[in-house]
């Protein structure tokens, strides 16, 4: 004869179920999130290798804008991709789950700079929010504003600028390509250790970073 459970018995099964899906899904979320940072540097090392083809057949020119990859002729061309800013996944880090369409204003720096000359897939005056990526190019041929200006930049570009800024730093803390979404630096203070910006360097490496880069 089959004996029942008793209902302490019961409570005791459920209590288990329970303490173990406690440490699941923690554990789950992690890996979830680890395997999104993984994605976002696959994107940028990929953007890497056509930023460097475009190098090399332009003198050693800089694209003037990330999209300019994906154009005819581009170097990321022929991999199949659709040319909308929108459907490329490589311009997307997966942890912008909006695609950039709330883009924090100023992503932990100071509140009067604007960053989205440096977001746009194509550098088009006026350009629809659509045309936006994930990612901040650090090189794009964006007209400095005013902001900038007041940073005692003279160079009318970014791309000329960073070019003369690159002088004084090492190939592995340049970034060419920045990602911010893997943490929320909405009211944090821009040198908050605790955090970090994921950023793609000169030499094509990953290296870690709080928005301003370039303070130790």
């Amino acid at each position: 004869m089959t004996r029942a459970f008793t209902l302490i018995e019961l409570l005791v099964v459920l209590a288990v179920i329970a303490v173990l899906a406690g440490i699941a899904i923690p554990v789950t979320n992690i890996v979830r999130r680890q395997a999104k940072d993984v994605e976002c540097r696959h994107h940028l090392q990929q953007l890497f290798t056509g930023i460097s083809g475009y190098r090399l057949e332009y003198q050693q020119n800089f694209p003037p804008a990330l999209i300019t990859l994906y154009e005819s002729g581009g170097s990321l061309q022929d991999d199949g991709r659709a040319t909308e800013p929108q459907t490329i996944k490589n311009l997307w880090c997966p942890r912008d789950a909006k695609k950039a369409n709330e883009l924090p204003k100023s992503f932990g720096r100071n509140p009067a700079w604007d960053p989205t000359p440096l977001s746009l897939a194509q550098p088009a005056p006026g350009a629809p929010r659509t045309d936006l990526t994930s990612y901040l190019f650090e090189l794009a041929n964006a007209p400095i504003g005013t902001t900038e200006q007041g940073w005692g930049w003279t160079e009318p570009t970014w791309m000329a600028n960073k070019i003369k800024q690159k002088r004084t730093f090492a190939d592995t803390a340049f970034p060419i390509l920045r990602c911010f979404y893997h943490q929320d630096w909405t009211g944090r203070n821009s040198n908050d250790r605790t955090k970090a910006v994921v950023n793609l360097a000169w030499d094509g490496s990953i290296f870690l970073s709080v928005p301003e880069w370039e303070n130790p």
